[in-house]
């Protein structure tokens, strides 16, 4: 592939992941409780914050993709991968620290309060040679059988939190595919699937399989939408909504793998040519450093209050998804510039 041309499925995955998890930050993610109950905006609202919740799967999806299939020595994945997120982890210690002038010390932030995709990502990176050994060893049927625990697992954990709680075991505990909380999973369990799913897209050529494949992922996300609305509806109303936040994460499998499956297929054989190819790759190549700004600074909140002066026009939840659209501009633009001093680009 030229630098003039290039595939844009997996930059497009990444730049929707990125407004995903914008979206879960900000007040639109719970303005579900604002909207009559069970009207069409209660319904699309309570599916919309289900489905940001994908933006940090996507992420782990993309990275199994790109990384699994490489064979690397533990030297390189810790001189190149490993210790690139160290520094990160403590610019944002040091950031944090002076930003928001914490009493906290800078091992206790360093260690415990930064984002946790942070300690999970790094965390994946320790584990990747040995994710590669289980990845690169499946056959076609280990595959399908992987996949299949997965969903059976990862959804049976979401319908027993009413039942059960978080604490069930029957699921919880599978940790390959499951846990009792669900991001605790994400950094085993989404990379393999991120890759099994680019794998079967590569070497798959019967074209009918592959549609039957992409309808069997989107009826599957629209089962686990609508599980999640019943699912938020019995919690709202017995437990307060207190189990609300991993209803939602339990709706995010099968939605993130018909995302990056369909995204995946429908550009894997596409290229974009020019100044539209640039410009996906600029942003796709800043949705790390966007991350870490939504995450580590004080900058959002700002933003949004800013926005806040349209409320009487436009409402409270256009104030937000006009603050992600700002967010995005303006940290894009910020991490372009900054990826310009010399060293900091191999690390944003």
């Amino acid at each position: 592939m030229t630098a003039s041309k290039r595939n844009i499925g997996v930059d497009l995955i990444r730049i929707i992941a990125i407004l995903m998890v914008l979206y879960n930050h900000r007040e639109s993610y719970g303005y579900f409780v604002n909207f009559p109950y069970m009207g069409y905006k209660y319904v699309l609202e309570v599916f919309a914050s289900a489905l940001c919740k994908c933006g940090s799967a996507l992420f782990f999806m993309v990275s199994g993709a790109l990384l699994l299939d490489k064979q690397e020595p533990f030297r390189r994945i810790f001189t190149h991968r490993i210790l690139r997120i160290l520094i990160v982890m403590a610019a944002m210690t040091v950031l944090s620290k002076v930003q928001e002038n914490r009493p906290e010390s800078l091992f206790t932030i360093f260690t415990t309060e930064l984002n946790w995709y942070l300690y999970s990502y790094l965390a994946y990176l320790f584990m990747l040679p040995f994710l590669r050994i289980l990845a690169q060893h499946m056959d076609k049927g280990d595959r399908q059988l992987f996949f299949l625990i997965t969903v059976l697992a990862y959804t049976a954990g979401g319908i027993l939190i009413p039942f059960a709680g978080l604490q069930e075991n029957l699921t919880g505990v599978m940790t390959l595919f499951n846990s009792g909380w669900a991001s605790n999973c994400w950094q085993l369990t989404f990379p393999v699937i991120g890759y099994l799913l680019v794998r079967y897209s590569e070497e798959e050529t019967d074209a009918c399989r592959k549609r039957k494949a992409g309808y069997l992922l989107l009826a599957g996300t629209a089962l686990s939408l609508v599980l999640c609305l019943l699912l938020a509806n019995h919690d709202v109303k017995y437990n307060g909504g207190a189990n609300l936040e991993q209803i939602r994460q339990r709706s995010v499998l099968l939605p993130s793998c018909y995302l990056v499956y369909a995204l995946y297929n429908s550009f894997r054989n596409r290229t974009v040519s020019g100044g539209a190819a640039g410009c996906v790759k600029a942003l796709s190549a800043a949705t790390f450093g966007i991350f870490l700004l939504d995450t580590h600074t004080t900058y959002s909140e700002k933003l949004f209050e800013l926005t806040l002066n349209c409320q009487p026009y436009v409402g409270r939840y256009m104030c937000s998804i006009l603050s992600i659209l700002l967010e995005f501009a303006v940290y894009f633009l910020a991490v372009s510039v900054l990826r310009k001093i010399p060293g900091v680009k191999s690390v944003l």
